[in-house]
């Protein structure tokens, strides 16, 4: 396969990139999980969710959610992911807050819109999608995807 141009293979056609992509009975429907993220925005998860300790910490916003709210904020940024494979070149390079744009969140709606997804479904997996940006971008201001 061919990956020149910084560019990842469909979420139907990745090979072992997309080896980890779960899926459900219907088959449309794809999830890339954490395992299977860019390196970059793994590890940016990781260090976002892991503990901080110390007497002068400074709280991060993963400590304030419980195990099920990082678990759907993981799988709102794994859908994000499963459009842009699908719409777009992912580059590994490129860090979540400069991958959602206003022209990348238009693929990601236009992928749910194509899934029949039902508003409160689309709305709910733009917040977890926020919740993950918020954790793994802390510095970034993604007020404007809710």
């Amino acid at each position: 396969q061919d990956h020149s141009a910084g560019r990842l293979p469909s979420a139907q056609t990745a090979g072992a990139w997309g080896a980890g992509m779960s899926r459900n009975p219907r088959p449309s429907k794809l999830l890339i999980t954490v395992e299977n993220w860019p390196p970059l925005d793994r590890a940016l998860w990781h260090e976002g969710t892991k503990p901080v300790t110390g007497l002068r910490r400074r709280r991060r916003h993963a400590e304030t959610l419980s195990a099920k709210s990082l678990e759907h904020a993981a799988k709102g940024y794994g859908w994000f992911l499963a459009a842009r494979a699908v719409y777009g070149p992912l580059d590994p390079a490129c860090g979540p807050a400069e991958r959602v744009t206003l022209a990348t969140m238009a693929d990601f709606v236009a992928f749910m819109r194509k899934r029949k997804n039902k508003n409160r479904t689309i709305k709910s997996r733009l917040f977890h999608l926020r919740t993950a940006l918020r954790i793994m971008a802390p510095a970034s201001d993604f007020d404007w995807i809710t």
